[in-house]
């Protein structure tokens, strides 16, 4: 946020701004930016499940899905609690069924992290 303010200070007349990999990261980072609240657990994981579903959806062999939810990962698990361990184990993940697991466990048990 503060980086934000810096930009909006440096240049008054930006009305957009790109967030790229930034809404990985934290995908209520547009709302933030308002002056909104931060993402829930409910939002985040809601955020995961879509992600993951459509990607199930549009690509085939687990190999593939996993490499892109693992590419995700490395941006969002900062996010929890102890999300690092997690992000650990999907990493390892070779199957589906056992990313599942792991990530609900994450949802179960972790919490955000306050920023």
């Amino acid at each position: 946020m503060e980086d934000m303010e810096q930009l909006k200070i440096r240049f008054p007349q930006t009305d957009t701004v790109m967030m790229g990999r930034g809404v990985l990261a934290d995908p209520a980072l547009g709302r933030k930016l308002k002056g909104g609240s931060a993402a829930t657990i409910e939002e985040l994981k809601k955020f995961h499940d879509v992600l993951y579903a459509a990607y199930c959806e549009e690509m085939s062999g687990d190999r593939t899905i996993l490499y892109k939810m693992k590419e995700m990962w490395f941006y969002f698990h900062p996010i929890f609690t102890d999300g690092r361990k997690y992000f650990k184990k999907i990493k390892k993940c070779e199957k589906c069924v056992v990313y599942e697991s792991v990530v609900k466990e994450l949802f179960l048990k972790e919490n955000i992290l306050e920023k």
